[in-house]
């Protein structure tokens, strides 16, 4: 049986800060945010903001901020830890109840886009929600992530929950329509027996090189409206 995005959601979301408290994705996130400080500027939707993770990292006032999940439970995390901020349930493959081109940034991380059946909906509100010249931060699950130490999905039969993996052709495809689109593998796959992981390491493993792409848990992509 397989269970929708938001069940499947709704059941973690008790724990779901917890699985991001080893070493490996302590060290990613602190990479991630350090690369995301400079970028994120105005108006942001954080689209798949589960718990509010983002808002732990950066310090963005409740006025330029805008969350949007498809789990409830999530989003009642979320609003426990920043009452002042604003939440939105809110399926991303449909239309989101915010207005066309209200966003500077608009960030999608921890490989949300892979748990969506209909990516390229997905991206249509990206292009809908961004203003002219705004910009767009997405993390995808790589080929390579299952192999990662610890993932979200460990707890789950495959069958249990939608997810896609991507590639660099795949995403290349997906975001063409975007202008100054660059894409980035992140994050090395043997980290096994490593004593100290860093977000130094973790920055250090960022590579724009198709061939290293493969061997890293995530891809990310940037461009413009």
């Amino acid at each position: 049986m397989t269970y929708t995005c938001a069940e499947i959601y709704d059941t973690l979301a008790d724990d779901y800060d917890t699985h991001f408290q080893d070493d490996v994705s302590l060290a990613e996130n602190e990479a991630i945010f350090q690369w995301l400080r400079p970028k994120s500027n105005g108006t942001i939707c954080d689209m798949g903001c589960g718990t509010g993770l983002l808002l732990e990292y950066l310090n963005i006032p409740p006025e330029q901020y805008v969350g949007v999940d498809v789990s409830q439970e999530m989003l009642n995390h979320a609003r426990n830890k920043f009452p002042q901020h604003n939440f939105i349930h809110a399926d991303i493959q449909g239309s989101v109840p915010l207005h066309d081109h209200q966003f500077n940034t608009i960030l999608m991380l921890f490989g949300t886009l892979s748990y969506c059946n209909a990516p390229y909906a997905v991206v249509d509100e990206i292009e809908r929600l961004l203003q002219p010249g705004g910009i767009f931060f997405v993390m995808l699950c790589a080929d390579a992530y299952q192999k990662r130490p610890t993932h979200i999905i460990n707890n789950c039969k495959q069958d249990d929950i939608y997810f896609q993996t991507y590639n660099y052709e795949e995403t290349s495809k997906m975001f063409q329509r975007f202008g100054d689109v660059e894409i980035f593998g992140f994050s090395p796959v043997d980290l096994n027996g490593t004593d100290d992981i860093t977000s130094d390491i973790m920055v250090k493993s960022i590579t724009t090189d198709t061939i290293e792409m493969q061997d890293r848990y995530f891809l990310v992509v940037t461009g413009h409206a």
